[in-house]
């Protein structure tokens, strides 16, 4: 179930990709700025248009049934771009990983046209289905959000354990690798957590690079139109000072740390 295919995307790993939206997420991340991929089913949601010069109330169809094959053929219409800026393909969501048959399948095609893969994940998934996929990616793009057990269910919507287990075992099989770290005021930037991340990261062989993603506000409307409720409306973004100090903070502990995607 694919609810988008962004083409033209230069954040979602090394050169020009077309990123692949898989609909379904096994976590509730307060700060999700994709809430429409939460759920695996197809649906219709409320979506504002133009009519002229007036803002109109309409919707739009969110998810769709796809084969790889016809995949396949809309990532083949952006070779050109994939060879002239080592690019390639990346398979996000939602989380891709609750698509294990699907995803493998697709991955597995890219490699047989060789075509750069990448996996954005939230590492939550059965190891099996770890083991099954990984081997498949050239590269990963791996969020890590919070490190207390308890901070990650409230604020996530589910345990830990198994986002560190696939996190270590990415390391262990020499996986290349990037650390996502969404920088949320008040949550994951508190000295405990930025603490424990480090040291964590220390215990990772292969961990070399982390992207420091700042907290924003657009997805509200997204949001609103979708009738759930947004428990940060009062969090504000973190200043470009801020942004700054936690990034000092990785590249001090001898990781390759930028801000943003």
């Amino acid at each position: 179930m694919v609810f988008d295919v962004k083409r033209f995307a230069v954040h979602d790993g090394p050169g020009i990709r077309t990123t692949v939206h898989l609909k379904g997420c096994p976590l509730r991340c307060m700060w999700c700025h994709n809430p429409e991929g939460w759920t695996p089913e197809p649906a219709v949601v409320p979506w504002p248009g133009r009519l002229g010069d007036r803002q109109v109330e309409g919707t739009r169809p969110c998810g769709r049934r796809l084969e790889v094959e016809p995949l396949m053929a809309e990532i083949r219409r952006d070779l050109p771009f994939f060879e002239e800026s080592q690019g390639g393909v990346t398979f996000s969501g939602g989380e891709p990983l609750a698509w294990p048959a699907f995803l493998a399948e697709a991955l597995s095609a890219c490699r047989r046209e060789g075509i750069s893969t990448c996996l954005d994940t939230c590492g939550f998934a059965p190891a099996e289905v770890w083991e099954r996929i990984v081997p498949l990616a050239d590269f990963v793009l791996y969020d890590l959000k919070l490190l207390d057990e308890e901070a990650h269910r409230r604020f996530t919507g589910a345990g830990v354990a198994p986002v560190l287990a696939n996190l270590r075992r990415l390391a262990e099989l020499g996986r290349a690798f990037e650390i996502r770290f969404p920088l949320v005021p008040g949550i994951t930037d508190t000295e405990e957590n930025l603490a424990a991340v480090l040291d964590f990261l220390k215990t990772l062989p292969g961990a070399k690079r982390v992207a420091v993603l700042p907290y924003h506000q657009a997805a509200i409307g997204k949001y609103q139109r979708l009738g759930i409720p947004y428990s940060l409306a009062e969090v504000t973004p973190p200043s470009a000072a801020r942004q700054e100090e936690v990034r000092t903070l990785f590249s001090r502990a001898g990781l390759t740390a930028r801000i943003g995607g």
